[in-house]
């Protein structure tokens, strides 16, 4: 079992760098997040239709199919009093803390591109998976 963060999802489906590592991924393990990624890659979508680099049929294609990567997107309220617990202690915004959070609950690490996120899932003694 993994959580995967936004960072890792949007390159399932959208070329850049990381796509290869982000790929191996798929399939390989449990794979979890909080609920939170549908928004996160949902944003991500739009700016992309924005630069034009997606279509509005493809994005919402995307964002369709997301969910059934994962085993299970957790709910936001059970792991919200630690994500906040987590953003105080960190000096972070919130939302990277929830996938933390649900790492925590999970006793399992967090993939992702994003540093900020590494940064703070290491002291919270979370294993960070860092992709390149």
């Amino acid at each position: 079992m993994a959580v995967i963060d936004a960072s890792v999802a949007v390159r399932w489906f959208v070329y850049g760098a990381g796509n290869e590592s982000a790929a191996a991924w798929l399939g390989k393990l449990d794979l979890i997040a909080p609920e939170l990624i549908v928004a996160e890659v949902g944003n991500a979508l739009w700016l992309y239709c924005q630069r034009r680099h997606l279509t509005p049929e493809e994005a919402d294609a995307i964002l369709e199919r997301l969910p059934a990567y994962f085993s299970d997107l957790a709910a936001l309220h059970p792991l919200a009093g630690d994500a906040l617990r987590l953003a105080r202690e960190s000096d972070h915004p919130i939302y990277d803390c929830f996938y933390v959070a649900l790492a925590q609950r999970e006793g399992t690490a967090v993939v992702t591109m994003d540093r900020d996120l590494a940064r703070i899932a290491q002291p919270a003694g979370v294993e960070v998976q860092m992709l390149a």
